[in-house]
């Protein structure tokens, strides 16, 4: 969603990093130019090479891995900014600093959820992207477990893991 969030807002070049092709080809779907999956490639390093060596203008950590906040520091260009959205699971992750300052990179905590349903509500309804695409896994109501297993169990084969109360 935050590939096509981007899209929508403008933004013709549109890099993704994860663990899992699921999500990979999912970004690509919703409009990434270019995916890169981590363990096969440094993301920071195949960011550098398609941008010039520059580095991105804007990245988004939506993840709240460590790892990842920190390979999304490293890929923003001078004067870039970055935005974290994902919540880490712990509070404090460590930061490069000097890095951040002599580069003037602009840092946003983002909270996902604020002010946020309006817009978001008029973009799923636009239909400008396929959003049913996403989700992988339906269960009713009362196969609420197994959806919760399934979401947490299978990373590598369900993006989005639905649970109808009327079916």
């Amino acid at each position: 969603m935050a590939v096509a969030a981007a899209k929508s807002f403008g933004a013709s070049r549109i890099f993704v990093s994860d663990l899992e092709d699921v999500r990979l080809e999912a970004a690509v779907r919703m409009g990434a130019t270019e995916a890169i999956n981590i363990r096969h490639a440094d993301p920071v390093e195949r960011i550098k090479q398609l941008t010039d060596g520059l580095g991105v203008d804007t990245a988004w950590e939506t993840a709240g891995n460590p790892k990842a906040l920190q390979s999304a520091l490293y890929s923003v260009r001078r004067g870039g900014k970055l935005a974290i959205v994902g919540s880490p699971p712990q509070d404090e992750i460590p930061l490069n600093v000097p890095f951040i300052a002599d580069n003037e990179i602009d840092i946003y905590g983002i909270f996902r959820y604020a002010n946020t349903y309006p817009s978001g509500i008029e973009f799923l309804a636009s239909g400008t992207i396929d959003v049913r695409s996403l989700i992988t896994d339906r269960y009713p109501l009362d196969r609420t477990q197994d959806a919760m297993e399934r979401a947490i169990h299978n990373k590598s084969g369900s993006l989005k893991v639905m649970v109808y109360p009327n079916e």
